[in-house]
């Protein structure tokens, strides 16, 4: 599979420190975010804060870094709505109406049947 082009950015300068965000980092951020992982849940996975990332963004010659990462947030949430538009066509495709909860749609059966189904006919005061 080609990886999405959002991937190839160019991560942004910074001097080299033990606990900062390198260029792997940086690259393990906006995968996690194209996994669906929201800002702050992909910076604590990798250590790190929310508020540093965005500050990291809002760097100078943070440039790709941020396109990459609205691209990433795009990748993920696009996945999302396709992978709900997936389930709704399963639920129909088996019968299943969305409206019922993951019930079953069941007008095509027998009115006793249905009856049934729902639980004991009940005549007169309960």
């Amino acid at each position: 599979m080609v990886p999405p082009a959002f991937i190839a950015f160019t991560p942004v300068p910074l001097r080299t420190r033990a606990d900062g965000w390198s260029p792997a980092l940086q690259l393990a951020f906006i995968h996690a975010l194209a996994d669906g992982a929201k800002p702050g849940e992909a910076a604590r996975a990798l250590g790190k804060n929310r508020q540093n990332a965005y500050a990291l963004r809002r760097r100078p010659g943070a440039e790709s870094f941020a396109a990459a990462w609205d691209a990433a947030v795009a990748y993920a949430r696009r996945r999302r709505i396709e992978g709900a538009a997936e389930q709704r066509q399963e639920r129909q495709r088996f019968g299943r109406d969305s409206s019922l909860h993951g019930k079953p749609n069941l007008p095509h059966l027998p009115r006793e049947t249905v009856a049934f189904r729902r639980g004991p006919l009940r005549l007169g005061p309960c």
